[in-house]
């Protein structure tokens, strides 16, 4: 009888010691993803776009219409120059090649807007352009831009008239009261059928006039676009030109 209950005992003490242990198991395994989705959330926060379109600072996830943004770094690394290679990264834009001479008629959620030309002429009024809060039908470079916004659909309550189909801002950065830079870009390139190079090349100057108080930024660029004439009809000899060279 004695041997009997201290081999129950030893099986008691047995079980009791492998039942300890397994809520220490469970407290470590529930700590370490613990760790790791905070890590995790801290990296998401650190890269979310903080938008402006419904006139209140919020972050793009969070924002309460239908809003879609493109940040600094995406267009650096990316390589956009305007609205038309920009299109190319945002759902339901689309832009209408017009030629080089206007940034083409711009086209949200299947509503298009009139041609733009470099001098700020523009037919239509669906479509909304803004530098800023100001708005201003050019063809802007995304030089010195902190972020594109793009608002679909109709904004007539926050834009006014002109935004049936929606508004693109472009969202310029801050002159900084505390430090002067010069930022300087520049890269060329060459383009098929043409005989010479294109070469693209901006500066941003940000220069503190009262520390932390008042600050005076400026950009500018060059762009020089190496184009070709493609006529393959366009011969020199009689009988063979279309159309027909004339003869003295």
């Amino acid at each position: 009888m004695a041997g009997r209950f201290s081999r129950a005992g030893l099986l008691c003490a047995t079980a009791l010691a492998s039942v300890a242990g397994v809520p220490a198991l469970a407290q470590d395994a529930t700590q370490a993803p613990t760790a790791a989705t905070a890590g995790q959330t801290a990296e998401s926060v650190s890269n979310e776009i903080i938008v402006t379109g419904s006139r209140r600072r919020t972050t793009l996830q969070d924002a309460p219409i239908n809003i879609s943004a493109v940040s600094a770094e995406a267009i650096e690394s990316l390589r956009l120059d305007d609205v038309r290679s920009l299109a190319s990264f945002i759902p339901g834009v689309t832009v209408a090649d017009t030629g080089p001479a206007s940034t083409g008629g711009i086209i949200l959620r299947g509503i298009a807007s009139g041609d733009t030309s470099v001098f700020g002429a523009n037919s239509g009024n669906s479509v909304g352009v803004y530098l800023g809060e100001v708005p201003l039908y050019l063809d802007f470079k995304l030089i010195d831009v902190n972020r594109v916004e793009v608002l679909q659909g109709p904004q007539g309550t926050l834009y006014g008239l002109g935004t049936l189909a929606g508004a693109v801002r472009y969202i310029p950065n801050r002159p900084e009261t505390d430090r002067l830079s010069i930022d300087v870009h520049g890269r060329g390139y060459a383009q098929s059928h043409s005989d010479d190079f294109g070469g693209v090349g901006d500066v941003a100057i940000n220069v503190p006039i009262i520390t932390d108080h008042v600050a005076f930024r400026t950009s500018t660029g060059y762009y020089d676009n190496a184009g070709f004439i493609d006529y393959n009809y366009l011969l020199q000899q009689p009988g063979v030109s279309n159309p027909q060279p004339g003869r003295a």
